[in-house]
């Protein structure tokens, strides 16, 4: 799919949009004293390993009141979501150099995901890391 020249010139409109969207909201939050709101999206191996507990953690440490939603994101739409607004912060793939914007992608766990089994269970054939 690719965008038309007219829809070329509209996003960047489009983006600010949805930008002052997102700020006249928050301006709104905190008017009505409702509690700062956390947008993660993730992949779905972190959505459903990692974001619960750190989530937890966060809110545990901050000692503000947060109000958290998560989504889960193919690894291609992540910066998208980011860059337009529609999510807070994001967990998955690192995104490399980003050199236009406030974008900054960090790499987070300097570790892989392990799978622990016991010694009698079924495994798939092959090395672990084709599983």
């Amino acid at each position: 799919m690719r965008l038309t020249p007219a829809g070329a010139r509209l996003l960047p409109v489009a983006s600010r949009m949805v930008a002052l969207s997102a700020d006249a909201e928050v301006a709104v939050r905190a008017a009505r004293g409702a509690p700062d709101e956390l947008r993660v999206v993730a992949t779905s191996t972190l959505a459903e390993f990692v974001l619960p507990s750190l989530v937890e953690a966060f809110a545990g440490r901050s000692g503000r009141r947060t109000e958290t939603s998560f989504g889960v994101a193919a690894s291609n739409e992540i910066r998208v979501l980011v860059e337009n607004r529609l999510a807070d912060v994001a967990l998955g793939p690192y995104l490399g150099a980003v050199s236009q914007g406030e974008l900054v992608s960090e790499p987070l766990f300097r570790t892989q995901l392990v799978v622990v089994t016991g010694a009698r269970s079924p495994r798939p054939p092959g090395p672990p890391p084709q599983w």
